[in-house]
C-alpha cells in the first residue's frame, strides 16, 4: 500500500512537472488521472498540495474559472484537515491565477499575494514567501510602483543568495 501511495505521489509530481515545463495539457490530464488514484487508495495527505499545482496548470488550460474553483477548493480542503502548510503556496496560485484572469484588475490578487507572504512568514516558510513576494514584486513593477517592489524584496531576499535551485534569488 506505502508503495502504491509512493508511486501515486511520485506520478502527481511527474504530471505537474510535464504540465509546467512540456504541454499544458498533457500534464493536467496525467495530474487529474493520479490525483484519483491517489484518493482512490485512500490517501487524504498532500491533496491540497496536489490540488494546488493542478490548478496552476489548469490556469493555461483548459480554464481559468476552473483553475479558481480548484484552488478554492484547495484552500477550503486545507482548512478541514487542518494540513496548513500549503496555505501561503496556495493563496499565491490563487493570485497567479487572479492575474491571469484579469490583469487589469490587480486588486484581488494583490490581497492573495499579501496573504502568501503573511502566512509565509507566520509559519516561517521562507522559500513560499519568496516566491509570493517574487510575484507581488513583479505586479508592483508592472504597475509602476518600483519603490514598493523594492521596499517588498528587501526582507524577502534578505541572507540569501542565488543558487541552481533558486535562479529567481538572482
Amino acid at each position: 500500500m506505502a508503495a502504491d501511495l509512493s508511486r501515486a505521489h511520485s506520478m502527481g509530481t511527474l504530471a505537474w512537472t510535464h504540465g509546467r515545463l512540456e504541454d499544458h495539457e498533457v500534464g493536467s490530464r496525467n495530474l487529474g488521472q493520479a490525483l484519483s488514484d491517489y484518493v482512490a487508495r485512500g490517501s487524504k495527505g498532500l491533496l491540497p498540495l496536489f490540488k494546488g499545482l493542478k490548478a496552476q496548470l489548469d490556469a493555461d488550460w483548459p480554464s481559468i474559472e476552473e483553475a479558481l474553483t480548484q484552488i478554492d477548493d484547495a484552500l477550503d480542503l486545507a482548512a478541514r484537515t487542518g494540513e496548513r502548510w500549503t496555505d501561503a503556496m496556495l493563496h499565491r496560485i490563487r493570485g497567479e491565477i487572479l492575474l491571469k484572469r484579469d490583469p487589469t484588475k490587480p486588486a484581488l490578487a494583490e490581497e492573495a499575494l499579501l496573504t502568501a507572504i503573511a502566512i509565509a512568514r507566520q509559519q516561517r516558510a521562507r522559500s513560499f514567501g519568496l516566491f509570493a513576494a517574487l510575484t507581488l514584486a513583479k505586479l508592483y513593477q508592472a504597475t509602476g510602483r518600483a519603490a514598493e517592489a523594492t521596499a517588498l524584496l528587501g526582507p524577502a531576499l534578505e541572507g540569501l543568495s542565488a543558487t541552481p535551485e533558486m535562479p529567481e534569488i538572482a
